[in-house]
């Protein structure tokens, strides 16, 4: 959200230099033959980055697995991807995790149980790789 990218730009402007507003579920824009610097927040190569993180991203009526395909696509081989999902939505639906990360090239390294809020719920973390 637009709220959400101006507290990241607040935080700090170096770490959070590029801010892009998307939907998760549609694919990303990729980029044109030429671009400046000032379009490279818009535009999203094929493994242009060595990670993806993600926290309170995946959860019911929000984004799913759905969202992995693209999000796997931008991450280099040997990048990694660590991100966590509701507990309730992770136990109805991790077969499709696993089937997505594992369709896009990634390979499940670890799911853990970890804090997720100030009230001790406990969330997976999937960690994967891509090959």
């Amino acid at each position: 959200s637009s709220g959400m990218l101006s507290v990241c730009a607040a935080k700090d402007p170096v770490v959070y230099r590029y801010l892009v507003q998307a939907d998760l579920t549609k694919p990303f824009p990729r980029p044109t033959a030429v671009f400046n610097r000032s379009e490279y927040s818009h535009h999203f190569k094929e493994g242009m980055y060595d990670g993806v993180v993600s926290s309170g991203t995946f959860l019911q009526g929000h984004v799913g697995p759905e969202a992995l395909p693209e999000l796997c696509r931008v991450v280099r081989s040997g990048g990694v991807m660590v991100f966590s999902i509701r507990p309730s939505y992770f136990e109805e639906t991790s077969e499709q995790w696993f089937a997505c990360l594992q369709s896009c090239g990634m390979r499940e390294v670890s799911v853990r149980m970890m804090p997720y809020n100030k009230d001790g719920l406990q969330a997976p973390i999937v960690s994967s790789y891509k090959l």
